[in-house]
């Protein structure tokens, strides 16, 4: 697996679980980052910190790694290279 992947692949996955963890504080007062590493409070904050690096990657690494973005942009430029300049 490559590297990018692989930052990829845990960007997603902390993301997904950042995006869970405020479900379950949204639905049933429950912050299970907490509940699991509350009486370690700098390794939940290091937590916290990782889930929003994470979002901030993939942010910036949309238009690349999305296949669908990859394609419209694709079609784009094709479609613009295909245009005849006005006369």
């Amino acid at each position: 697996m490559g590297k990018e992947k692989l930052m990829h692949l845990l960007a997603f996955t902390l993301v997904v679980v950042g995006g869970l963890n405020w479900g379950l504080v949204g639905l049933l007062d429950l912050n299970l980052v907490e509940v699991l590493f509350g009486s370690i409070p700098l390794l939940e904050n290091s937590i916290y910190v990782l889930v929003a690096l994470s979002a901030v990657y993939l942010v910036v690494m949309y238009k690349k790694t999305c296949k669908i973005c990859a394609e419209e942009t694709q079609m784009e430029t094709e479609d613009m290279s295909n245009e005849q300049p006005a006369m």
